[in-house]
């Protein structure tokens, strides 16, 4: 476990998981724009998916540059040393941080999505009105 947190921690003060964190509301929150500019509203379901649909690709290129960092600052082999663990263990846990912090990711993004959606999305619920008969 002390491995995870370790490497969440690693994964929370590069500047690349703030840049992906921003760019990923940013692009969220301007696909929900033209989505409901270019269909008036996001009142389909279809239209909610296209509103939702980039954000995979970005938690994959997340994903793909948090393990790529890997190879290009030569970290893998003095984490096993310092750790005195395994490879697979850390292997494991480096995995497990990307999955949490991609999580983490994704429940933003899809935060600054939905509720921009509702914002945008008209009122269709209306309080019903009483009326009594005399």
């Amino acid at each position: 476990m002390t491995l995870i947190v370790g490497e969440v921690r690693k994964l929370l003060t590069i500047r690349t998981a703030l840049w992906f964190g921003l760019a990923s509301v940013a692009l969220a929150v301007l696909n929900v724009v033209l989505v409901s500019l270019a269909s008036g509203t996001l009142d389909e379901i279809s239209e909610k998916q296209e509103a939702l649909g980039g954000m995979p690709l970005l938690l994959l290129f997340f994903g793909a540059v948090a393990v790529t960092a890997e190879y290009r600052h030569r970290t893998a082999a003095p984490a096993v040393l310092v750790s005195g663990r395994d490879p697979g263990a850390v292997a494991a846990a480096r995995l497990g941080a990307t999955v949490v912090v991609g999580l983490g990711l994704a429940v933003l993004t899809t935060g600054a999505s939905f509720a921009l959606g509702v914002q945008s999305s008209p009122r269709t619920i209306r309080a019903p009105i009483s009326r009594r008969h005399s």
